[in-house]
């Protein structure tokens, strides 16, 4: 039985790599998030294979310690870490983005990241562990009203980047996917009062959006790519137009 640790399980993205490999059958899942709720559904969608539900604030450096070193003292080594939590831009849009948002943001979707890779690589099989970072398109083209958003997701990639190769020499690979507009519960929070932003219904008429499921099969498919090291692999719905 392999084991597979997801960020950002409660909802979106995460939820459904957790539901994906469970269809497999193959997989004991560690889900980590601060929903407890939202895990606690992930787990129920998630049955077919055992699960433990970690609730963890992914900003705390200590906890996001204490979290993978109970996963290390009672699992086996982590054979796939996927790096799916994260908030959106949110509003107002930049440059009016309130400063605490741009912290908020930065150390969710960037540090958080980068702390769950520091602390959870010496976990990792060794050789055949893997890691997928998910960042998004914006940090590859300018998102101009989600400056912030895109500038962390740029981080993820570069991150990404920098650490693959000494990973690799471990025997541990690191790759970041870069989605386009996927529908999650994201879509809801773009907008005061639950509203999708101005910018995202003129984005949404223009081009269309991915499913989280698509996301997190080819997440899944960029973790178990033996060849795969430093990529940051685009995944980017066809235009409705063409």
């Amino acid at each position: 039985m392999k084991t597979a640790a997801i960020t950002g399980a409660a909802s979106g993205i995460g939820r459904q790599i957790a539901i994906a490999l469970a269809a497999q059958g193959a997989w004991r899942l560690v889900l980590l998030d601060i929903d407890a709720d939202g895990l606690a559904e992930t787990g129920r969608l998630a049955c077919a294979v055992e699960t433990r539900q970690i609730r963890i604030d992914l900003t705390d450096a200590d906890a996001i310690a204490a979290a993978f070193a109970a996963i290390g003292a009672s699992e086996e080594p982590i054979d796939l870490l996927f790096n799916c939590a994260g908030i959106p831009a949110g509003t107002p849009p930049w440059p009016d983005t309130r400063a605490s948002r741009i912290k908020a943001i930065l150390d969710l979707n960037l540090a958080g990241t980068i702390l769950s890779v520091q602390v959870a690589l010496p976990l990792m099989r060794k050789p055949g562990g893997s890691i997928v970072n998910i960042a998004s398109i914006s940090g590859l083209n300018p998102y101009l009203s989600g400056a912030v958003y895109a500038a962390s997701k740029a981080g993820v990639i570069m991150f990404t980047r920098c650490c693959a190769d000494l990973a690799a020499t471990q025997g541990v690979r690191v790759n970041a996917l870069c989605p386009g507009i996927v529908d999650t519960p994201f879509l809801q929070k773009t907008g005061i009062g639950g509203d999708k932003a101005d910018w995202l219904e003129e984005r949404l008429r223009e081009r269309s959006v991915l499913s989280a499921s698509e996301v997190a099969d080819a997440a899944i498919a960029l973790a178990l790519r033996s060849d795969a090291a430093g990529l940051y692999e685009e995944l980017v719905a066809p235009n409705p137009a063409s």
